[in-house]
């Protein structure tokens, strides 16, 4: 939010008690207009009062932050209110004074130069702090919105110092009335998700979460650009400081990579506290006789970080795939269902066994459809299933799984791929079986790959096969070719009608 000097103000505020005199410009800061202020005790302080001519929802916006400041998060780093009226004709506050927090920060960036592992450790520290403030803000069901450096400043007292969050007046409040309209954009373009960028039926912690997130790759990138880069920064691309351990440099990318996806994420404040101090213990308890218990720890956080940021990076390949095979699923559905009902007849029975909304799961494949033609005790089956095949680093125990199918692979695939599977079943059990595996480009198109046959338990929760070659360019015309082919095989009718 820019700040502006305004023109043409009064020197000392009309309402501002007479305890606290003026110490600095008036700015003007989004609704309202602020000064500088110091109290007779010594106290440093910002009073606050809002814009004439007043609005009816800025009014509101500041009597509810008035009420949540003053009445429900007390906390070390959220601000604290010293004075405040707010009535029919005033509405002010005076709140805590402290450093700016960029500014802070450059200075600590400029002690710390030549000690990347001291200022890794001071960033963290700092998101700790606020991570804590935001556990008792989201367990009373506030979401602040709009975290950015701007918004925080430093309190000190002789050797310690410590951030203090501030500006509340976008704050969300479960179950309280939604000031904020549909097409409106809440927070800030640097530091929030891009879900903000008009408002949203769900506002969850996890969208402080995120912007802590990025405040923790500010602190740190090294390479950040200063201008023209109004988002948030990719957890992948962020520059660290040079001579990073690199167990601190892993678990860095671990909690920016999971703060990034809601899926994976810590929910709230609380848990990016826990998840922080899991990730960033305090060292030096050396060996333990003959055992090196630091070692054995930096190990296990080395484990958890690992698994993490490839957790993360897998669900977003998912989620950037998913509605382009969310589409695809839709034609080859339609393809089947369509056949379905051309050959259903009262000398043919068709059936639907299943038919699932398009969903998936990162290991194993997905039913999706599975429909039947003949009598139920033994019929010519189909199923189309969704298999995920990441081209990011799978979790250890898939990397075998995920090696053997992605051999087959384009390059140009996303991660899900389908499989149309059919054959004649008795009781479950495949006594013909035949299949496509079907890849999915980039552009919307289509492979068809060879699926090996296979016999057993036409129920398993993988495909029934296994890929044979790279494939071949098809269309959704294709697929509905091989369908028909299947349900209308010959072979297959006379083992239906033996044993049917």
């Amino acid at each position: 939010m820019r700040h502006e000097e305004t023109r043409q103000r009064p020197e000392r505020p009309t309402d501002l008690p007479s305890a606290w005199t003026v110490e600095g410009r008036w700015t003007e800061s989004g609704q309202a207009i602020t000064v500088p202020v110091r109290h007779e005790d010594g106290r440093r302080g910002v009073y606050r009062e809002l814009r004439t001519p007043l609005d009816d929802v800025a009014i509101r916006r500041f009597e509810r932050e008035l009420r949540l400041l003053s009445q429900v998060v007390q906390h070390r780093c959220i601000v604290t209110l010293f004075d405040w009226a707010a009535g029919a004709d005033a509405h002010w506050y005076i709140s805590e004074r402290g450093d700016p927090f960029p500014r802070w920060w450059r200075r600590k960036k400029s002690e710390l130069f030549g000690d990347p592992p001291a200022l890794v450790a001071g960033a963290v520290s700092v998101l700790h702090d606020l991570s804590s403030a935001l556990s008792l803000c989201h367990a009373n069901g506030i979401v602040h919105r709009d975290i950015k450096s701007k918004n925080i400043v430093v309190k000190a007292m002789e050797s310690d110092s410590w951030p203090v969050l501030i500006d509340f007046g976008v704050a969300h409040v479960e179950d309280d009335e939604r000031l904020t309209p549909v097409n409106e954009a809440v927070g800030n373009a640097r530091f929030s998700p891009d879900v903000m960028r008009r408002r949203i039926s769900d506002v969850v912690p996890w969208l402080d979460v995120f912007s802590l997130s990025q405040l923790l790759t500010w602190m740190l990138d090294e390479d950040a650009p200063k201008r023209h880069w109004q988002r948030p920064v990719h957890w992948q691309y962020v520059q660290y400081p040079a001579g990073l351990p690199s167990d601190v440099l892993l678990s860095l990318r671990a909690v920016t990579a999971a703060c990034s996806n809601p899926a994976v994420a810590p929910a709230d404040g609380t848990e990016l506290v826990e998840l922080l101090e899991r990730l960033f213990p305090s060292r030096g308890r050396g060996s333990a006789g003959q055992v090196d218990t630091e070692a054995l720890v930096a190990a296990k956080i080395r484990g958890e970080a690992s698994a993490l940021r490839t957790e993360a990076a897998l669900e977003e390949e998912i989620q950037s795939s998913a509605p382009l095979a969310e589409r695809v699923y839709a034609e080859l559905r339609a393809v089947v269902l369509g056949i379905l009902g051309d050959i259903s007849s009262d000398e043919v029975a068709t059936r639907v066994i299943l038919d699932a909304p398009f969903t998936y799961r990162a290991v194993g494949a997905t039913d999706l459809l599975w429909v039947a033609v003949g009598p139920e005790a033994c019929s010519i089956q189909l199923r189309l299933k969704a298999k995920i095949v990441p081209w990011s680093d799978p979790l250890p125990s898939e990397r075998g799984n995920r090696d053997f199918w992605q051999k087959h692979m384009p390059e140009e695939a996303i991660c899900f791929t389908f499989a149309l599977e059919g054959g004649v079943v008795e009781a479950y059990d495949t006594r013909y079986l035949m299949g496509k595996w079907i890849t999915v480009q980039r552009n919307g198109s289509i492979r068809l790959h060879p699926l090996s046959a296979a016999f057993g338990n036409f129920g398993n929760n993988d495909l029934g096969g296994s890929a044979e070659g790279p494939g071949l360019s098809a269309s959704m015309e294709d697929a509905g070719s091989f369908v028909a082919s299947l349900v209308s095989h010959e072979t297959y009718w006379e083992y239906v009608g033996a044993h049917g």
